[in-house]
């Protein structure tokens, strides 16, 4: 049996993209695998004794919980956090200085600056940034690119 040429242009070109497809997150991370290996590692290090392996938080089943001090825990960074709200700058800023919210209520980050190249830094939020969507990192860039289109 001899198919239609056009049908068979669009069988061709639906078993090409089929087999060319790869996640919007797989084509994030191939952008700079070596970030991503960095980042991975400096998290596992550095930030998911309190915010989770997997950016989940402290608590997951509930981020608000309060801790036996009566704060609240760690927050999650993966997609049901807010870190993706902030602009890039403010997120390094946070890993580089700590603190964050009224520590009556919050366990203060520690501050990493002195412990993390900027390089390291870069990398580990990066790498925070693959526990978001598709649209939560393009929200993210815009609000980055507002910020610093405001500073020239």
């Amino acid at each position: 049996m001899m198919l239609p040429k056009s049908l068979l242009c669009g069988l061709l070109a639906l078993l090409l993209a089929a087999c060319s497809i790869q996640s919007d997150l797989d084509r994030f991370i191939a952008t700079n695998p070596d970030a991503y290996e960095l980042g991975q590692r400096v998290y596992g290090q550095n930030c998911a004794a309190c915010h989770g392996a997997n950016g989940q938080g402290q608590f997951p089943e509930n981020p608000r919980a309060r801790d036996a001090s009566g704060r609240y825990g760690a927050p999650p960074h993966d997609d049901n956090g807010h870190t993706w709200h902030h602009d890039d700058d403010l997120l390094y800023q946070i890993v580089r200085e700590g603190g964050m919210g009224n520590p009556e209520d919050f366990n203060p980050m520690p501050a990493f600056g002195e412990r993390l190249s900027d390089e390291e830094i870069e990398a580990v939020i990066f790498y925070i940034k693959t526990f978001w969507t598709e649209e939560q990192r393009q929200n993210q860039q815009e609000a980055t690119d507002v910020v610093r289109n405001q500073s020239q």
